[in-house]
């Protein structure tokens, strides 16, 4: 013979309307909902709490306290409406935060989302959702922008000194309730001045959270060939990690035959590569690539041409949640 047994159950619009006290250790089960509550003998249907949801997989509205919603029982499946008031998150599991008023996150998922900015001056950047969760954590990246190489005149043989590579930053930040923008300045690369000049300082990154604020330093400019020394790298602190940039090389006047001096600063992390001084055969000026790189001392090799120094390139700031 079979035992079979049977809870009491109803749809969650009956067991409101009817509003029943359940006995104590009575179970009462909503069908269309799957969510159920135990009676304590004294407490009616609709002041008494839900129980904690062990299998959330058919959970698509209503209020969850004190549950945890594991992508191992959940599998695909998502919460994607209602009004959840407590709620967190263990291993890949997304949580959609419509109507939700408190999330707490777990650790397991790992940074999805990147975004990197390029340009902007005290520029607003809005937290997502998805960060808008206690315990929630991010990580942003701060580079300088690159110092542009120091001139020459028309002297044969003068190598302007290198710029200064941009500083770099790397932190990790934890995001404050309330606390839902954040602020950035992606510092501009040197670039402008002219022949037999000290070449132009990279501008300064920075990002500002919860008045908080992270800056990593421009690379300074090289100095005209005539100068010695080279563009001081840009600086670096208050970050998880913090990684100065690298100085530029230094310039000089040498025989119009021997290489090239004044190499631009890189970078750390590799992110920015300075620029090679060209060789006596090359244009006089190289190009640096990525971000916060220096750029080289302009070369006059034996053909008497002053030559401004080349232009840095531009910091970043990228923030990946």
């Amino acid at each position: 013979m079979t035992t079979q047994l049977q809870v009491r159950n109803d749809t969650a619009a009956n067991w409101t309307s009817n509003n029943p006290t359940l006995l104590a250790g009575e179970i009462g089960y909503e069908i269309d909902t799957n969510k159920m509550k135990i009676g304590n003998g004294s407490t009616a249907w609709t002041s008494l709490a839900y129980s904690p949801i062990v299998n959330a997989a058919a959970i698509t509205s209503g209020t969850i306290s004190g549950a945890t919603i594991d992508s191992t029982t959940i599998g695909a499946t998502t919460p994607s409406t209602g009004a959840f008031t407590t709620l967190s998150a263990t291993g890949t599991t997304t949580l959609v935060t419509a109507n939700a008023t408190t999330l707490t996150a777990t650790a397991g998922a790992g940074f999805q989302n990147m975004v990197v900015q390029t340009t902007g001056s005290s520029a607003s950047w809005s937290l997502p959702a998805a960060l808008q969760i206690a315990n929630a954590k991010f990580k942003v990246t701060i580079v300088g922008g690159g110092g542009q190489g120091g001139g020459t005149t028309t002297t044969a043989g003068q190598a302007g000194g290198g710029g200064g590579g941009g500083g770099v930053i790397v932190v990790y930040l934890t995001y404050v309730s309330g606390q839902n923008t954040g602020t950035y300045t992606v510092g501009a690369a040197g670039s402008g001045a002219g022949t037999n000049a000290a070449g132009t300082s990279g501008g300064g990154s920075n990002f500002i959270y919860n008045a908080v604020t992270y800056t990593a330093g421009g690379g300074a400019g090289g100095p005209t060939a005539a100068t010695t020394g080279s563009g001081t790298g840009g600086t670096a602190t208050g970050g998880t990690l913090n990684i100065v940039g690298q100085a530029g090389g230094a310039g000089a006047t040498e025989a119009a035959t021997l290489s090239a001096l004044g190499n631009g600063g890189n970078v750390g992390l590799g992110i920015g590569h300075g620029a090679k001084s060209p060789s006596v055969s090359g244009t006089g000026t190289a190009a640096t690539s990525g971000y916060g790189g220096g750029g080289s001392g302009g070369f006059n090799a034996a053909t008497p041409t002053a030559r401004a120094g080349g232009a840095g390139a531009g910091g970043v700031v990228i923030i990946e949640y």
